[in-house]
């Protein structure tokens, strides 16, 4: 169902933070959450990819 936003509970270096999921088209999602005060948004061919994507930013995030 396109349009649909999902909302989910990513655990990053111990925090808890909400990630909206919705796809955009038939072959992208979205995930957009925010961590340190950013808004950080990905896009995956999946609903489970875009949220690793997330998560792997926010670690690249953290990391700098």
């Amino acid at each position: 169902m396109m349009g649909a936003e999902y909302e989910y509970s990513a655990v990053v270096w111990g925090e808890t933070c909400p990630v909206y999921i919705h796809q955009r088209t038939e072959t992208v999602w979205i995930a957009r959450g925010k961590y340190m005060a950013e808004w950080i948004e990905t896009k995956g061919s999946s609903a489970s990819s875009a949220l690793n994507a997330w998560k792997e930013a926010v670690s690249y995030k953290d990391n700098l």
